[in-house]
């Protein structure tokens, strides 16, 4: 059976993730303003469980990093961009 799934529709703002001091989304280009945010964050935000967040990033659907055997890890603006190309 085929399952389809939905864009993602999350009532929050972006407004929660960290931002550099211009009030942009923390800038990738430089180490130390990456911002990265934990499953359940990333769970909180798009109004899901973790498990659903982990199964998502699994599947490839989500991008994310893992930085040890059980450390994984979401940029915020990868995650930023990710949404808006849902959202279309």
């Amino acid at each position: 059976m085929t399952r389809v799934t939905q864009p993602y529709k999350s009532h929050r703002s972006l407004s929660h993730l960290p931002r550099t001091t211009s009030g942009d989304l923390a800038d990738s280009s430089h180490p130390s303003q990456v911002s990265l945010l934990t499953t359940s964050q990333v769970a909180d935000y798009l109004g899901l469980s973790p498990a659903t967040v982990l199964r998502r990033w699994r599947a490839g659907e989500l991008p994310g990093y893992r930085l040890g055997s059980n450390v994984l890890r979401f940029r915020a603006d990868e995650l930023a961009t990710w949404l808006e190309q849902r959202r279309g």
